[in-house]
């Protein structure tokens, strides 16, 4: 009778290590969550700890070129922020994601480098004397923004080689992308 108590208590001694395990678990799982929100709050309060993005790279004929301007330092689209705090001094970059003629849509979604909600996006579209423009806002997203996207009919578009070119702006910062598209 004794080796059957000696199992129980294995089994008890099993059972509040597991579980204490789980629970170690699920806080921490809390804390990583509760640190990951705080530090998103932090870029809502001019804490901007975004890194700046400077892209030194060649770019090939087939890829889109980035253009980086940055006039004076600034706290980027952030109406909260507090103005004792240091001003940061950001520049951007802009990447084409998608350049896509799905059927009769020629698709265009980008990225760019740095948080804003309240910057523009302004598409050019050329050819030979032709010009297609459109504008669109910016959506902020974790860690960077995005123009809201950009759907031309292909009936706007004739057949063939257009340039393609895409400027940001928020406040003194500045970016913009080029490439071409053959439209078929």
């Amino acid at each position: 009778m004794k080796i059957v108590k000696k199992n129980k208590n294995i089994k008890k001694i099993v059972i509040v290590i597991i579980s204490v395990i789980i629970c170690m678990l699920l806080v921490g799982s809390a804390a990583i969550y509760i640190h990951n929100r705080s530090n998103t709050g932090d870029l809502d309060k001019g804490n901007n700890k975004m890194p700046t993005s400077s892209d030194s790279s060649k770019p090939s004929n087939n890829s889109p070129t980035n253009q980086n301007n940055t006039t004076e330092p600034s706290k980027i689209d952030n109406p909260k922020s507090d103005a004792s705090k240091p001003v940061v001094n950001q520049q951007a970059t802009i990447t084409i994601t998608a350049l896509n003629q799905n059927n009769s849509i020629l698709q265009i979604r980008t990225l760019i480098s740095i948080l804003s909600d309240t910057g523009t996006c302004k598409l050019t579209l050329t050819k030979e004397s032709t010009i297609v423009t459109r504008s669109s806002g910016t959506q902020a997203t974790a860690n960077s923004s995005t123009c809201k996207g950009f759907d031309i009919p292909i009936s706007e578009l004739s057949a063939g080689q257009w340039g393609i070119k895409i400027d940001f702006s928020s406040q003194s910062v500045s970016a913009s992308v080029s490439t071409n598209k053959t439209i078929e």
